[in-house]
């Protein structure tokens, strides 16, 4: 139904989120995280049907974890893959694939791997991806 008077609109940062993690699943402060196909986080990994939410600000380790991994969206710096799948700066624009929990490659690997984000920036210490 339409407003038919002024509304209060909830807000809410659109970086940080929260997700049930999957049983069983490590996932360490720092980590990419994605959703499997039951909604639930667990650590990047080269595996298709994942979806990036973004990096964890926890860990399940912690001493009194509270039961949600807590994520943050942003541009974040990730390990650079080799040889082959090595980005560079001619992909700066171009999305980037999970390797792991903390690298990402070129391709998708003919379908065998998930989506991290947008390719920002190249350097040496690795590649800056931007996860929305």
């Amino acid at each position: 139904m339409p407003l038919t008077a002024d509304r209060a609109t909830p807000e809410r940062k659109g970086q940080d989120f929260g997700y049930p993690p999957a049983a069983g699943n490590t996932i360490f402060r720092g980590a990419i995280v994605c959703l499997n196909a039951s909604n639930e986080a667990v650590r990047g990994a080269a595996a298709a049907g994942l979806r990036c939410v973004g990096v964890a600000q926890n860990s399940t380790l912690d001493v009194g974890f509270p039961g949600l991994v807590q994520t943050r969206r942003g541009t974040f710096q990730f390990r650079n893959s080799a040889a082959g799948e090595a980005i560079t700066a001619a992909d700066i624009g171009n999305v980037c694939f999970i390797a792991d929990d903390d690298q990402v490659q070129r391709t998708n690997g003919t379908n065998t791997r998930s989506a991290c984000g947008t390719v920002a920036a190249v350097d040496a210490a690795g590649v800056w991806v931007r996860i929305p």
